[in-house]
């Protein structure tokens, strides 16, 4: 009887635990945070750095357009034009539908971003 009601107890206490856990994460805000790899302006990215910074910026803009975060930095990779990295191109057939075109300096600052939704609905 002893050992039924801990594993009673011992899975409440999981499910508890679990949705707490659930509640958590949906009421945690996506807050960029600085690492070691960022950097500071003046700063000159390498075509690696520009890659993922290229796939950060177009994630966030597209986290706050439409709630998704579909593209990775194979994604986009980055080409030197003008003295500026540019990435992406409109497409439509991008990722789950989405697309983005990101430019910004040597340094990863002066950021231009703009996102497409594409679906083949009329």
């Amino acid at each position: 009887m002893g050992t039924i009601r801990f594993v009673r107890l011992s899975r409440c206490i999981a499910s508890v635990l679990l949705g707490v856990g659930l509640v958590c994460l949906e009421a945690c805000e996506y807050i960029p945070t600085k690492t070691q790899n960022d950097h500071t302006a003046g700063q000159h990215l390498s075509a690696s750095e520009a890659s993922a910074l290229a796939a950060r910026i177009a994630n966030d803009e597209c986290d706050r357009l439409y709630g998704e975060r579909p593209f990775n930095a194979e994604y986009f990779p980055v080409r030197l034009l003008n003295g500026r990295y540019e990435s992406g191109r409109l497409d439509l057939a991008g990722v789950s539908g989405y697309s983005a075109e990101v430019a910004f300096g040597l340094d990863g600052t002066d950021r231009e971003v703009q996102v497409y939704y594409s679906s083949d609905k009329f």
